[in-house]
């Protein structure tokens, strides 16, 4: 078991093996076993990394507790608990790269220049007429 830090104080939950990891109200650190800690500080998910306000890309969690070894193999900077100033403007998460920065909004897609071709099938077996090019 280590004992996990939000560094944000949003108390952020996660969750591994159809368990989720919640902190409690008004707490920031939360015990939880070995196995979804190395989950957690191994994994590249966005979700477990913030963008702070001095432009730098950081794990969101830090462990105060941890064995030697564990921290060896998963990595020295688990070991970083400093507080952390998020940077609210950043968008984050899967969709990060489909927004403009200046503008905060989803960029659109010209529809009318996205070329359509019509793909050979078997459209008469599929249910539909057969489909005759000129």
């Amino acid at each position: 078991m280590v004992t996990i830090m939000d560094r944000t104080g949003e108390q952020q939950e996660f969750k591994y093996d159809q368990i989720v990891y919640a902190f409690r109200p008004g707490k920031t650190t939360q015990v939880i076993p070995l196995e979804a800690a190395t989950f957690l500080f191994r994994s590249h998910n966005p979700a477990f990394w913030v963008h702070t306000v001095d432009g730098q890309f950081l794990r969101r969690y830090g462990v105060t507790d941890a064995p030697a070894d564990w921290v060896d193999e998963v990595g020295m900077d688990v070991l970083e608990t400093s507080p952390l100033a998020r940077n609210t403007t950043r968008l984050e998460g899967w969709d990060s790269e489909a927004v403009d920065p200046e503008r905060g909004s989803a960029t659109a897609i010209n529809l009318s220049r996205t070329i359509h071709r019509e793909r050979p099938g078997d459209y008469e077996n599929q249910g539909a007429s057969a489909r005759v090019r000129s």
